[in-house]
């Protein structure tokens, strides 16, 4: 058996085995390009899919960062008993410039600020916002959902 896999090793070397797969020119790179979508594609992270959910719970009510804070990081907030940190609220913050507007500041204490959802930008973020942009790259209808 590893007699046969030198042999045909040396072969190859030697040019007597000819490599038979599809060439890769810059044909294949196009294809390939095509078939990637653009690096300005907003990309669904996990805070960006949670606060899009919260966001849904919520019928589009405006919530405050502390709210957010709560939803997102509950897990490690109430049964990991972990307190909360500055990076959870920056991470936070950092997510919902891209998909909302501060619209005031809470009444409650710290007073932490209310964020209003842009309901198309929370679209383009979603699996059916990203299958329709990958269908019209492709040519063939959106899904409606």
């Amino acid at each position: 058996m590893a007699s046969q896999e030198w042999t045909k090793r040396f072969l190859h070397l030697a040019g007597y085995i000819k490599d038979t797969r599809e060439p890769r020119g810059p044909e294949r790179m196009a294809k390939m390009k095509a078939a990637r979508g653009p690096y300005s594609d907003p990309r669904d992270t996990h805070i960006a899919s949670m606060i899009r959910y919260t966001f849904e719970r919520s019928h589009g009510k405006p919530l405050s960062t502390g709210q957010l804070v709560e939803e997102i990081y509950a897990w490690q907030l109430r049964v990991k008993g972990k307190p909360k940190r500055s990076y959870h609220y920056e991470a936070i913050r950092r997510a919902l410039r891209k998909v909302a507007t501060p619209i005031g500041r809470a009444s409650t204490r710290g007073r932490s600020v209310l964020w209003q959802p842009i309901p198309e930008l929370l679209e383009q973020r979603s699996l059916t916002g990203r299958t329709n942009r990958k269908r019209k790259r492709r040519g063939l209808p959106p899904i409606d959902d």
